[in-house]
């Protein structure tokens, strides 16, 4: 019934003395809406919180990764092969491959795997990737703005699926609550044709 209703047909059933056209169970789906409505605004200040406890722990693994990480040239030993492209433009990006490469770490240890390159890039070409403390190629570390909109979405996220399982219940009370006026709708259809006979 609120599905679709404004405001004033909420606060109208809500409203002791209201409407009388308005039934028990109407009241008492508006309560309930009354309710979820409550809890789903009163889980904004807790997603918040979470955001903030998430982002200061995103940041102190973004710090971790800073102090653990560098950037080194590794030189090809290889060339790349050329990716096919339908339909290339000039403003196409160069498609992502694969080639094996060497570099040095900060304690002059040598390391060979493959690393992801351009596309047709030539054997002896240098290309700067991120080595952890062992020398192994890995990941940049998490920056500022990563950590904030992980934080965002995270707690976001959360928050949508708590609203989500709300709706969820408010579905299944209107189909209990119609199936109860349809049951009521059919004894008052049969006490009304008990009084024409």
């Amino acid at each position: 019934m609120f599905g679709t209703s404004s405001g004033p047909v909420l606060w109208s059933a809500l409203h002791p003395g209201g409407n009388p056209l308005i039934r028990p169970s109407d009241r008492r789906q508006a309560r309930f809406t009354a309710v979820l409505i409550a809890l789903a605004l009163l889980a904004g200040p807790f997603m918040a919180a979470y955001a903030f406890s998430y982002h200061a722990t995103l940041t102190d693994r973004a710090e971790t990764q800073q102090d653990d990480r560098y950037r080194v040239d590794a030189v090809l030993l290889e060339d790349a092969p050329a990716t096919r492209t339908g339909g290339a433009t000039a403003f196409q990006m160069p498609r992502q491959s694969a080639a094996l490469a060497e570099w040095s770490t900060q304690d002059r240890a040598r390391h060979v795997g493959v690393i992801p390159v351009a596309g047709g890039t030539s054997a002896g070409e240098a290309v700067t990737i991120w080595v952890d403390s062992d020398g192994n190629r890995t990941t940049a570390p998490l920056s500022v703005g990563q950590t904030a909109a992980a934080s965002v979405l995270v707690a976001l996220g959360t928050w949508l699926m708590f609203v989500a399982a709300l709706a969820g219940i408010y579905l299944l009370l209107c189909v209990r609550l119609d199936h109860d006026r349809y049951a009521e709708w059919e004894r008052e259809w049969r006490k009304l044709d008990e009084r024409r006979t």
